[in-house]
């Protein structure tokens, strides 16, 4: 079959082309398959900062709570570690908001989807018991043997209370993406970036959505 130099170029499915950036990280660190967990991993294509690496043979852990958007990612990601769930501190069960018409802003923070009806109009369709995992048990359970390369976190509020319960001394992924942006705004939250600056990582590419983060001793060898 004659290979199509452009698609292969240029395919893509984030929103601002993240996973073509990091497809490059991973091609100057001169590694072929990459492996993930991505926490609030949604639709399995569309806005999917790991579709690209699926269809090049990579596979990963997908983190969904949604059972739409689960079951998607079962029939589409069958190689794949997917697990119907939300991540926080401590087992059990929590409220996940489904936002009318938009899942894609569906979230666990009450407070996040307050916002979203009161300042931008959304609806809030109704709140579901969805499974807790804590983000210790995850790591032991499914990362024990060998840790995924990138992660990738969009909680919708949620991220940076993720972020700060992760032993970094154990796991620490060589690519951190997260969605930084404050919705509705052209402005970003500077505090994640503070906080993994504390844990070894440089934030040198940006999107208007996105802030990438690479491990220091991996953007080293890259400069």
């Amino acid at each position: 079959m004659e290979l199509d130099l452009h698609e292969f170029k240029f395919r893509k499915y984030s929103q601002c082309g993240e996973d073509k950036i990091i497809e490059l990280i991973f091609q100057m660190l001169s590694i072929d398959k990459p492996s993930w967990l991505d926490i609030g991993a949604g639709d399995p294509i569309i806005l999917s900062n790991t579709a690209l690496f699926y269809e090049k043979g990579c596979h990963g852990i997908n983190i969904e709570p949604n059972p739409n958007f689960y079951a998607k990612l079962c029939e589409a990601r069958p190689e794949d570690i997917n697990l119907n769930c939300g991540i926080g501190v401590e087992a059990g069960t929590k409220n996940y908001y489904v936002i009318d018409n938009y899942p894609f802003l569906n979230s666990f923070s009450e407070e996040n989807s307050e916002k979203m009806e009161k300042e931008f109009g959304y609806k809030i369709k109704e709140a579901i018991p969805i499974r807790i995992m804590p983000i210790d048990e995850l790591i032991n359970k499914y990362c024990s043997l060998e840790y995924p390369d990138i992660l990738d976190i969009d909680t919708e509020g949620m991220d940076l209370d993720i972020l700060s319960r992760i032993d970094y001394e154990r796991f620490s992924p060589k690519v951190i993406i997260v969605e930084t942006v404050i919705f509705g705004s052209f402005r970003k939250d500077a505090t994640i970036k503070e906080y993994l600056s504390t844990k070894g990582y440089a934030a040198p590419y940006e999107t208007p959505i996105n802030t990438i983060f690479v491990r220091k001793d991996c953007w080293e060898k890259m400069l």
